[in-house]
């Protein structure tokens, strides 16, 4: 057991470092993209100074020099950033392996239904489990990049299930489903790490609104010993 949630461990903490990886690739390659950018703009420049309408074979051959010097000076750039787009393509590629999927954890099964097809339109794989160890199981075998925990449930409730998700895979997004009255511990779950909460009972909009909110957030770091996590 303890081997199979170190492999889980593993694998959500290389979607955290691979989104870090995607997020400074696109910065490089828009960086590439202005440089390329300013090269071609220099070279029309350059090309139009060099106009010298009484030597025009004198002007071609300063032309084609120019020409020359440009497709030196961008050979670098181009291949820097097919190398880019090659490393980005790859990077989302894997993540598509493994994004998009939500686990659901409730111990009342109407919820895990009624809370499925509500999730339906995002067009989201939706595993469900009916407690916490189950829940445990499943995240150890598979990957999810949204965790939906009802707080209390028979046996490991949400707040145990929570704090061993924090421990072994901080990268992995977590909403709270709390009763009325729960508003306290959602909020100290919120401390622990989770991203989010919402109150029972909620609407087919409402989950799949929050859920889509925090998904566009993406994946955010451990929280801090003694604080809740940054925006």
């Amino acid at each position: 057991m303890k081997g199979g949630y170190m492999n889980s461990e593993h694998r959500y903490a290389n979607m955290a470092s691979e989104h870090s990886q995607l997020r400074h690739l696109e910065e490089h390659r828009e960086s590439l993209i202005r440089k390329r950018e300013l090269a071609e703009t220099l070279r029309q420049h350059n090309v139009k100074a060099i106009h010298n309408p009484e030597d025009p074979a004198a002007e071609q051959e300063r032309i084609e020099a120019a020409e020359a010097r440009f497709a030196r000076e961008t050979d670098w750039i181009d291949a820097d950033l097919k190398q880019t787009e090659d490393r980005i393509r790859d990077i989302r590629w894997r993540l598509e392996q493994t994004a998009g999927r939500i686990l659901l954890v409730d111990d009342e099964k109407n919820i895990r239904l009624t809370v499925s097809r509500a999730l339906g339109p995002l067009e989201m794989p939706v595993e469900t489990a009916s407690n916490g160890e189950e829940a445990l199981q499943k995240l150890e075998e598979e990957g999810f990049s949204l965790l939906l925990l009802d707080l209390k449930m028979p046996g490991m409730d949400g707040m145990d299930v929570l704090e061993r998700v924090r421990r072994r895979w901080p990268s992995l997004l977590v909403v709270i489903l709390t009763a009325h009255g729960n508003i306290d511990i959602a909020v100290e779950a919120m401390k622990i790490g989770a991203a989010d909460f919402i109150q029972k009972p909620f609407g087919p909009g409402e989950i799949r609104d929050l859920a889509t909110r925090v998904l566009r957030r993406g994946h955010l770091p451990p929280p801090a010993e003694d604080g809740p996590l940054a925006p």
